[in-house]
């Protein structure tokens, strides 16, 4: 089955166009192929990620906020470098 999309901006409304990219919705395999996929994110002892759905949160604590922070902003660049090896976006 051909999956099409369109962007309205503006006023504009262009024509359909086809994509052959991403899960179909409502497909029963797309949460388990996300989880295969994610599996391997990067995690680290400072920092938390709890998951739900598709979407990540990070989470430090530490008595000293500059300390919590370094160790997120750690984290970040670790999922950073994972995103571009694996040529994935992160919103």
């Amino acid at each position: 089955m051909d999956r099409l999309f369109q962007v309205k901006f503006k006023e504009e409304i262009p024509t359909l166009r086809k994509t052959e990219a991403g899960e179909p919705k409502r497909n029963v395999l797309g949460p388990v192929l996300y989880h295969i996929y994610t599996n391997h994110l990067p995690t680290s002892d400072n920092t938390t990620t709890p998951t739900f759905v598709d979407d990540r949160a990070l989470l430090a604590t530490h008595e000293e906020p500059a300390v919590a922070s370094m160790k997120l902003q750690a984290t970040i660049n670790n999922i950073e470098d994972w995103a571009k090896k694996w040529r994935t976006k992160i919103n």
